[in-house]
């Protein structure tokens, strides 16, 4: 069994492309923003998943290789954007300011500068009621980042671990997620619990440990 290392010290992420785990689900969509970048479908590409995705993580690493300027979609406004850099716009929602999104596009477009723009809404583009900003989107790149399978999910749970200074067999991942729905975006709340009882109760993190907390993770973690 490997060493569990049970240090309590605060996760420091580090926004690198060797850090971005690449499985079946996000493959076409790292290749295409990462790999590809300068040689884009257009100028302008909307990147939608599930919350925790890695939707922010790919964006930031889409950022600092483009040296793109960030703004929130919900703080949107025009007079905020330096529209000869390239942009990321994080978050869309049916709040986001249409005018001001629609000529952003615009003079990106006419500034040969890259947008990328993300919302955890898959059907975004057909919650604005501008027309002209409709058929902008509808005319962009739109990239997914799909559900997970397992295989990637094992990565992303040994990977939220170490994260937290905790190397577990594999053999518990394999078992959490036969109890468990198949998301993203409980992970990190499933893997702090874990770790913390772990440390609390002075116990190796192993199948028959997770079995026991596993009314608890269901009811209470695990809620869609």
């Amino acid at each position: 069994m490997k060493t569990q290392l049970l240090l309590n010290l605060e996760i420091d992420i580090a926004y690198k492309s060797e850090n971005y785990i690449i499985g079946k689900p996000n493959k076409d969509a790292f290749d295409y923003i990462i790999q590809k970048n300068a040689q884009w479908e257009g100028n302008c590409c909307l990147l939608t998943g599930d919350k925790g995705s890695g939707k922010s993580f790919l964006a930031r690493l889409w950022k600092e290789k483009s040296h793109a300027q960030e703004i929130n979609a919900i703080e949107l406004h025009i007079d905020a954007c330096d529209l000869k850099r390239n942009i990321l716009i994080e978050d869309l929602t049916y709040d986001t300011s249409e005018a001001d999104l629609f000529h952003i596009l615009n003079f990106t477009k006419q500034n040969s500068k890259n947008i990328l723009l993300t919302s955890a809404d898959m059907g975004i583009i057909n919650r604005f009621s501008l027309k002209d900003l409709t058929s902008r989107l509808r005319q962009s790149k739109h990239v997914t980042l799909e559900h997970p399978d397992d295989k990637l999910l094992i990565q992303l749970f040994s990977k939220a671990f170490v994260n937290h200074q905790v190397n577990i067999d594999i053999e518990p991942i394999k078992y959490l997620l036969t109890k468990i729905e198949r998301n993203y975006h409980n992970i990190e709340k499933i893997v702090t619990y874990i770790n913390e009882t772990s440390l609390r109760e002075k116990r190796t993190i192993t199948k028959k440990f997770i079995s026991a907390q596993l009314d608890y993770i269901i009811n209470n973690l695990d809620a869609n």
